[in-house]
């Protein structure tokens, strides 16, 4: 807690104790708040209603910043992307160079052998079409 002297933030008179939540000054009868700035959460200070909302759009795009992505996550995300489609790509061309090696079907799910499976076809295809 600060080390101010507590007052009401509209009539400035003395307050007994640094408030829990919203309180009604007995002096002007007008609500204060006890409110952080960003991003330090443990140092209050009493502040009026519109000194509220404003603290509060800053927590508000505080926690926005905080919790997007940053560069490096995106930049990860795509790598991870591409070793999928890397891995996908050794699977075909293992599966190519035998399309009955089971091996690889045991490490994927039914829906990627059903896919793996109509690539390999496809490619089979392909390459007769071609002699």
């Amino acid at each position: 807690m600060p080390t101010q002297e507590l007052k009401c933030p509209y009539c400035s008179s003395s307050l007994p104790k640094m408030p829990e939540k919203k309180t009604k000054c007995k002096n002007c009868g007008k609500y204060y708040y006890r409110r952080s700035c960003p991003p330090e959460k443990r140092n209050y200070i009493i502040v009026t209603e519109d000194e509220k909302n404003i603290i509060e759009e800053e927590w508000r795009q505080f926690y926005i910043k905080q919790n997007s992505p940053s560069d490096d996550r995106k930049k990860i995300m795509e790598l991870y992307k591409e070793l999928d489609n890397v891995r996908n790509s050794i699977k075909i061309m293992c599966l190519l160079g035998n399309p009955e090696n089971n091996e690889y079907y045991d490490s994927t799910s039914a829906e990627e052998n059903r896919i793996l499976r109509a690539i390999v076809k496809l490619k089979h295809i392909d390459d007769l079409n071609m002699n």
